[in-house]
């Protein structure tokens, strides 16, 4: 092998060319068998050479699945005129050797799996003229050297991951026709010079985070400009009326954007536009009547606007070509005019959402092209004309939410055969369903919620065998007391969801249940009144997501058979006659999300195991005989949101790990036979708006820390044994609108600070000890600074007591000593004995003096407290309680501290 330096003296020849191509020989059996040396390199698959210099001058290499990196050998086919590699497995980084072909025109590397920067070095390329490099793994901003591309016609670099802004210095491609770097992370606002290339003819930075407004004169030097596509971006201003200026203009989509004002009226000069988006901005007014010379527009869609007034189809009635029209989400008013029926070619038509009243006009029927007819959530009212169902290539009605009423016709599908989706839920109405449902046999999605249909429910239904979705539910369908029409219903081979809940459909749900589509992942019967049990054979829906049969009169136990619905992700069993013990097969559902049994007559023990279904969001199992106490592992749920043990029989305490639930927004244990204390880390559940404790046997204090559930909006506590003080810490919870501490033993001032001052008394009573302001009908509390010493004198009145008595004792003999030493007589000594106190136990100091209250205060000094008081024998007396916690108090009574 020669070094490069040798080769480079070497005269260039088509071996080099050959040496150049072998590096890419070893990554495709095609290419290892085609490219041998018994044949000549330029009939090579992919390879084209030139006439005059008899050189590689094409290499294609498209669309062979070949993966591998770019070898850097290629940088030496010097003749080199067209490079495509596009829609391979290619991968990494561009090699810098690409700017040696110095030749290339033709670059195309979309479609494979490049990352990296984009290489600066291409901008070397003097002669380029196309470069597409989208859809690949590009990071990084665009390069700016790119601008020194003077003859690029064609740059593609959509479909990245390129981020910062578009370079300004773009504005010197004076040649260029195509500029698209669409579907990237662009930024910024979208540089002026680009609206001054006049060759111009594409123009696509659509989904992008582009921002700012266009400028006012954008079409002043853009003559050949056939396609705007700025949709996507975060754009802001108005549309400007300069755009009539781009008078080749055949695409024009500015689309979720945030552009304001009003659809211009000069919008209607562009008469060779065919497609125009304006939907998602946040323009207003009335739709122009100039639009109605756009004979050319196919498709013209302005949705989720504020685009206001009645609309007059008539200014459509000229765009013979018009095909598509989407207007849903404005505020258009009025009825519909029959002058609909005058656009002829229309395939789709979406006016949902809006405020239109009045009848659907039978003018619809002369849309004979019709597909989609989309007029949901309206205030339409009146009968659903037959002639809608006249249309042969009708695919998809939606009706939903209007306030139709009346009968559907009896000829359904007759004249529709094509019809695939029909969505009739949330109307008035009424009537049977018709047999002839039986012939819409394309149906694939059928939507009668919510209406006053009644009757049986055809089992002609289970004709309609490409269905995958049937709602049904809130109306008031029965089924044949002869036979179930579920059973009728396992025809459906491709059934997803199935709702029929809320239905007086009566009768048990049958075994056959269990041969519904394998595909069933949603099934609500509901309120159905449904007895007997659940059938074994439910655990053969192996794909249902959510089951929901609550609000039924079911009995028995959960089959066990329920473990076999891994997939499933929420249970509803409430409101039912269910019992037993709740199953421990309910633990292998590892991707259940909401378990409801609530209502029911469960009992026995929560099944610990219930802590390992860490999927768990929702859990309630209130309202059951439930009687064990509450599982430590369901506290290991640190995802569970909303967590509703209440009215069982549950025993035990509240351990501290219940503070684990840190994502818990809802906790319901009220009326259970809980005990113990509050647990003081409660304050640890910050996410917390509902805490119910109600009607248990709690003892203790509320725990300060409650002050630190900052989301707390209601607080039930009433109905136990809760001692102390209500904390004032919780005067910092902002959210606090209901709070109920009634019926327990609380003490002390009410705070009366923060939510505190839109509570009644029904948050306080039956606590007898507590104090506060008039409108809670409580005692009145005295002043603050008195309050606080009594409290101090009661934390230190059982040891200085002890000590006063003990006291008194002394001085009583140190008396009668000092008498004897000065002979003092018997009547004196007598005397003396007579005037000793005798013994009062603490507690009849506390009854005497109203528990240090103090209104019975006589003066405070230094060291100790002076109160009045009057014993049951009638006796006043004087009571000196000194604070111990003054230095040099025992010295002050006589006693002396030992070291």
């Amino acid at each position: 092998m020669l070094s490069s330096e040798a080769k480079s003296k070497q005269p260039l020849s088509l071996a080099t060319d050959q040496t150049a191509l072998l590096s890419l020989k070893h990554i495709s059996l095609l290419l290892a068998t085609n490219w041998t040396n018994s044949t000549s390199v330029c009939s090579w698959i992919g390879v084209t050479c030139s006439f005059r210099h008899h050189r590689v001058a094409a290499l294609n290499l498209s669309n062979m699945a070949l993966s591998a990196t770019i070898p850097p050998q290629l940088g030496h086919l010097s003749f080199l005129v067209s490079l495509d590699l596009s829609n391979n497995l290619f991968y990494g980084d561009l090699p810098h050797q690409l700017s040696l072909l110095r030749r290339l025109k033709f670059i195309s590397f979309q479609l494979n799996n490049f990352t990296g920067d984009i290489p600066p070095i291409l901008g070397q390329l003097p002669k380029l003229e196309h470069l597409n490099l989208s859809s690949n793994s590009f990071i990084g901003s665009i390069p700016k050297s790119l601008s020194n591309l003077t003859n690029l016609q064609f740059l593609d670099l959509s479909s990245n991951s390129l981020s910062g802004e578009i370079p300004k210095e773009f504005g010197r491609l004076q040649s260029l026709q195509t500029l698209s770097v669409q579907f990237n992370r662009l930024s910024g606002a979208i540089p002026s010079a680009i609206f001054n290339i006049s060759t111009l003819v594409v123009i696509a930075l659509r989904n992008n985070e582009l921002s700012g407004s266009l400028p006012t004169d954008m079409c002043s030097n853009l003559p050949f400009l056939a396609g705007i596509y700025l949709s996507n971006n975060q754009l802001s201003g108005a549309i400007p009326t300069n755009l009539s200026q781009c008078s080749r203009l055949e695409y024009l989509s500015l689309s979720y954007n945030s552009l304001s004002g009003e659809i211009p009226s000069e919008i209607g000069y562009l008469t060779s536009l065919q497609i125009l988006y304006l939907g998602g901005n946040n323009l207003n007014g009335i739709l122009p009547h100039e639009i109605g010379r756009l004979q050319s527009l196919v498709t013209f869609g302005a949705e989720q606007s504020e685009i206001a007034g009645s609309i007059d189809f008539n200014i459509f009635m000229n765009m013979s070509s018009l095909q598509t029209l989407i207007l849903w989400r404005n505020k258009f008013t009025g009825n519909l005019s029959r002058d609909v029926g005058n656009i002829t070619m229309l395939t789709e038509l979406y006016l949902s959402e809006n405020h239109f009243t009045g009848l659907i006009p039978t003018e619809f029927g002369q849309l004979y092209y019709l597909e989609n007819l989309s007029l949901q959530l309206n205030s339409l009212s009146g009968s659903i004309p037959y002639e809608l169902f006249n249309i042969s290539t009708l695919r998809i009605l939606g009706l939903v939410g209007n306030a139709l009423s009346g009968v559907l016709p009896t000829h359904l599908c007759h004249a529709s055969p094509s019809l695939e989706e029909l969505y009739l839920g949330r109307n008035s109405i009424t009537g049977a369903i018709p047999n002839s449902i039986s012939n819409c046999s394309q149906l694939t999605i059928l939507t009668l919620n919510n209406n006053k249909f009644s009757g049986y429910i055809p089992t002609h239904l289970g004709n309609l065998r490409l269905l995958q979705s049937l709602r049904l539910h809130r109306n008031n369908l029965t089924q044949a007391p002869s036979s179930s029409f579920i059973t009728s219903l396992t025809n459906f081979k491709s059934l997803t969801r199935l709702s029929i809940d809320d239905n007086p459909l009566n009768g048990v749900i049958p075994a056959s249940v269990g041969n519904l589509s394998s595909s069933l992942s949603i099934f609500t019967a509901g309120n159905s009144k449904f007895s007997g049990s659940i059938p074994v054979d439910i655990g053969n829906l192996s794909n249902m997501m959510v089951l929901d049969f609550s609000g039924n009169e079911l009995s028995g136990n959960i089959p066990l058979t329920i473990s076999h619905l891994h997939q499933l992700q929420g249970l509803r069993m409430s409101d039912n006659m269910l019992g037993g013990s709740i199953p421990h097969a309910i633990c292998d559902l590892f991707s259940l999300n909401t378990l409801v049994m609530s209502k029911n007559q469960f009992s026995g023990p929560i099944p610990k195991c219930l802590g390992n279904v860490s999927s768990l969001r929702n859990l309630y199992l209130d309202s059951n005989i439930l009687n064990s106490s509450i599982p430590s592992s369901l506290w290991g749920l640190k995802d569970l949101i909303k967590l509703d043990l209440s009215s069982n029989s549950l025993n035990g305490s509240l351990p501290l790990e219940m503070s684990n639930l840190r994502a818990a927004i809802y906790i319901n244990v009220a009326m259970n036979q809980l005990s113990g204390s509050i647990p003081s880390t409660i304050g640890k559940l910050q996410n917390l708006v509902n805490l119910s404790l109600a009607n248990n046997r709690l003892e203790g204090y509320m725990p300060v820390s409650m002050g630190s559930m900052i989301s707390l909006a209601n607080l039930d506590l009433s109905y136990n044994n809760l001692s102390g003080s209500i904390p004032k810490s919780l005067e910092a919870l902002q959210h606090l609108d209901y709070f109920n501490v009634s019926f327990n033993s609380l003490s002390g001032e009410i705070p009366n600070g923060g939510s505190f001052r839109n509570f009644t008394m029904d948050s306080f009573k039956g606590n007898e000890a507590l104090c506060g302001i008039p409108k809670f009908h409580v005692q009145i509390c005295s002043s603050t600074n008195h309050r606080s010493k009594r409290k101090k004198v009661e934390r230190t009145s059982f040891i200085v007591f002890g000590l006063v008595a003990f006291i008194s004792i002394v001085a009583l003999v140190f008396i009668i000593v000092r008498n004897k030493r000065k002979v003092k007589t018997t009547g004196e000594v007598d005397e003396l004995i007579f005037i000793v106190p005798e013994r009062i136990s603490y507690y009849e100091l506390l009854q005497a003096t109203e528990r240090f209250d103090e209104s019975n205060l006589l003066g405070i000094g230094s060291s100790c407290s002076v109160y009045k008081g009057i014993l049951n024998n009638g006796k006043d007396i004087v009571v000196k309680v000194f604070n111990m916690q003054l230095e040099g108090v025992l010295k002050t009574i006589g006693f002396q501290e030992v070291n």
